[in-house]
């Protein structure tokens, strides 16, 4: 009897065994046959290899993702040499919900044999060759998709309004194509949506539609570059969730709506590069205190810099360049603790700057050339040991370079022209690891060292008071490109090492102190464009070794005691368009090759030059080239 009843239940168990494994197997088996006719319907590409009948289970070919039953639920072939169209056999995959085929070469219109995937949520077809327009009946997309990326292709025309259909879309990504009709204020629609990226598209030119203003959940808005006119909308107030506002590049116009500054969860806002105007102006409080970047240059922006960007901890980059501030910089900016880029040059900003700028954050960048500024360098800009740039040209500040600066090892970039600055320079700024250093139109003094940063390629020192011989250690700089001395009080002659400069291409040494000649390896300046030596005291014969700078374009030789001819090899520079040989001791006939040069700029006058101009220079442009040459 125990038999009996054991026999009894056992077989039901296995007829149930037996009758559900053969709908696993076949299941199975009809997945992997739709993928190999997939494989087949693409032309069989190299990189689906894997994709192959065998013991392997199709869940482990290349860019499969499976479900626990052994469904395909997500086919994710980025950047796999696909150039064939999307076959229509892929939404025989029933449960498939991730399609991802982005960086690949698939051509033709929007592929709408993905309708057919009736449980696809994700869909990503960036960085293909799809063209053409986004086809109307958009909508018929699988109703529960929230992420579609149609980005870096060439669709074109309108993007059709029946896109906001589609409702459970989080995600829209339509940035780097070619659509020049309008942006639909359907798009206010999807109210689901936290991402929206129309950025980089040669929109017909036209307003931001205010009914994005509905979309309540957005946090990432891209419109860069979008052919965008007239004012931001007030709606964008209920933009609650915003994160990242990215408006540049467009014509804005207006004031920015003061509602932006409510946002509470902004953390970046972009609307540089427009013509928005009027002062920046708040509603009854500003709440958004997660602010990280703020980039409002190149506008139109008057005022003053708010006060209340002072309680923003999280700040650390501060661009309002190339607007119309006035006032001074908020002395508690430079108390913020996370601040590393502040950029406000060209503007009219006054007063000095932040006393304790660099004390607390790690400031990376500071440049405000272009200001009103006044007062001394504060001693700080370097105590985290971070600064790289530091801009502060074209301003009234005075004083002398903080020692500081000097330890301050990670200072690539130093432009301090155009000031008052006084005294001598801190010993280590010469040898920190500079590239950049132009400190001219200042008063600074003292003797040049003999040893420099190697990094150097700009050294503009012109217009100060540095005394001294020039240090035979400039002819060491294997980068430099740039050598400004002029207009200071150095003296002796120039070092051979300075001709050895393979790198150079403008070379200013003039209105020193300089004497003897200019010797004959000048030649192995091959690089040089530019060669100034002009009011000095540089005396002999112009050097035939001049017909080595076959690159130079502007030479000015002028106001020296230069005596002989002129080179004939000068004729021969065939680059050379300036030319000032002015007052001096030159005779003898100007040599016709000169004619042949294509010249925008000569003066030979106050020598004592003779014979006839060549006829080439005999015309109106150099009418006053040839001034007092009494016997030419």
């Amino acid at each position: 009897m125990k038999a009996e009843v054991g026999y009894n239940t056992i077989l039901p168990l296995l007829f149930l065994f037996f009758s559900f494994l053969p709908i696993s197997i076949s299941q199975t088996t009809t997945e992997k046959q739709i993928l190999l006719q997939i494989k087949h319907d693409w032309g069989n590409p190299p990189a689906l290899a894997t994709w192959r009948n065998s013991s392997i289970s199709h869940c482990n070919w290349t860019g499969i993702q499976c479900g626990t039953d052994g469904s395909v639920t997500g086919i994710v072939l980025s950047n796999q040499n696909i150039n064939d169209d999307v076959p229509s056999t892929i939404c025989n995959l029933k449960n498939l919900s991730i399609l991802d085929l982005s960086y690949n070469n698939l051509p033709g219109m929007f592929p709408t044999v993905v309708y057919n995937c009736t449980n696809l949520k994700y869909l990503d077809l960036t960085w293909n060759r799809f063209v053409g327009e986004i086809p109307i009946d958009i909508y018929r997309l699988p109703s529960g998709l929230t992420d579609l990326n149609l980005s870096f292709n060439n669709f074109t025309g309108d993007i059709p309004a029946t896109i906001g259909w589609l409702k459970s879309i989080q995600s829209l990504r339509l940035e780097y194509n070619l659509f020049n009709g309008t942006i639909p204020g359907a798009l206010g629609n999807l109210t689901q949506l936290q991402t929206l990226t129309l950025a980089y598209n040669p929109f017909s030119p036209g307003v931001i539609p205010v009914e994005l203003g509905n979309l309540s959940k957005l946090r990432f808005l891209w419109m860069t570059q979008a052919n965008l006119q007239g004012n931001i909308p007030d709606s964008f107030q209920n933009l609650f969730e915003m994160r990242q506002l990215d408006l540049a590049d467009n014509s804005l116009i207006g004031s920015i709506p003061p509602g932006i500054w409510s946002l509470k969860n902004l953390e970046k806002v972009y609307l540089y590069y427009n013509n928005l105007s009027g002062p920046i102006s708040f509603n009854d409080s500003f709440e958004a205190q997660y602010l990280a970047e703020i980039d409002l240059s190149i506008n139109f922006i008057n005022g003053s810099i708010p006060e209340v960007f002072c309680s923003l901890q999280n700040l650390t980059i501060l661009f309002m360049y190339n607007n119309m501030l006035t006032g001074e910089i908020p002395q508690c900016i430079g108390r913020l603790p996370s601040l590393t880029e502040i950029h406000l040059f060209y503007n009219y900003l006054s007063g000095p700057l932040p006393p304790d700028l660099g004390k607390h954050s790690s400031l990376y960048s500071l440049r405000v050339f272009g200001n009103m500024l006044t007062g001394e360098l504060p001693e700080g800009l370097c105590s985290n040991g971070n600064l790289t740039l530091l801009d502060l040209s074209n301003n009234y500040l005075i004083g002398e370079l903080p020692e500081s600066l000097g330890n301050c090892k990670t200072l690539q970039l130093i432009k301090i022209g155009g000031n008052s600055f006084s005294g001598e320079v801190p010993s280590g700024l010469w040898t920190a690891n500079l590239s950049t250093v132009t400190m001219s139109k200042n008063n600074l003094t003292g003797m040049l060292p003999n040893r420099f940063a190697t990094n150097i390629t700009i050294l503009d020192l012109h217009k100060n008071q540095f005394y001294g011989e020039i240090p035979g250690g400039i002819g060491s700089l294997p980068n430099l490109q740039t050598l400004i001395l002029s207009e200071n009080r150095l003296s002796g002659w120039i070092p051979d090492t300075v001709f050895s400069l393979k790198s150079l291409t403008v070379l200013n040494l003039s209105y020193n102190q300089i004497t003897g000649e200019i010797p004959a390896n000048i030649g192995k300046l091959s690089t040089i464009q530019s060669l100034s030596f002009a009011g000095n005291k540089i005396s002999g014969l112009i050097p035939d070794s001049l017909l080595g700078l076959k690159s130079l374009i502007t030479l000015d030789l002028s106001k020296n005691i230069f005596t002989g001819s002129i080179p004939v090899v000068i004729g021969k520079m065939q680059a050379l368009t300036s030319l000032d040989l002015s007052m001096n001791s030159l005779s003898g006939n100007i040599p016709s090759e000169i004619g042949n040069l294509k010249l925008v700029f000569l003066n030979l006058s106050y020598n004592m030059l003779s014979g006839p101009i060549p006829m080439p220079l005999d015309q109106r442009m150099f009418s006053n080239s040839f001034i007092s040459n009494p016997s030419l």
